[in-house]
Parts: C-alpha cells; structure tokens; sequence
C-alpha cells in the first residue's frame, strides 16, 4: 500500500463518513424509553430504533472498510 487513494475514493470515504456522524446524532438525540419489567413484553415484539441505527452504522462503516479496500487494490 502506497497511502494514496484517488480523490474519488476519498470523496466517497467522506460521504460515508458525514452518514456515519448524521447517524450517530440522531441516534444520541432518541429520547430514553423508561425501564419496563419483562412481563409487560410478554407476547409483544416492538421495534427498536436504537438497533436499528446501529445496524445502520456498522453497516455504512463496512462500506467506507470496502472502499477504501477497492481503491487501494486499483492503485499500482
């Protein structure tokens, strides 16, 4: 690896990267949900934002991990 990506890479990267911060702002900006027993979720199945923002964030930081990949394997 000679450190160098082209500037197209490195714009994707940072794309990526404001996505991964937009995220993680909304993510800290969900309000707390009380603390309830578990037999008064016995039966129901709820979404859950708060996992479904960090899927979101471990999946767009595989993405910027592949591209940075991708555009080291096309430097010579």
């Amino acid at each position: 690896m000679n450190g160098s990506l082209n500037p197209s890479v490195l714009t994707r990267l940072l794309v990526l990267n404001g996505e991964v911060h937009e995220l993680e702002r909304q993510l800290g900006s969900l309000p707390l949900l009380p603390h309830l027993g578990q037999s008064q979720f016995r039966g129901q199945f709820s979404v859950n934002p708060v996992a479904d923002y960090q899927d979101e964030i471990d999946r767009t930081a595989r993405t910027s991990l592949a591209t940075c990949w991708l555009g080291e394997s096309d430097s010579p």
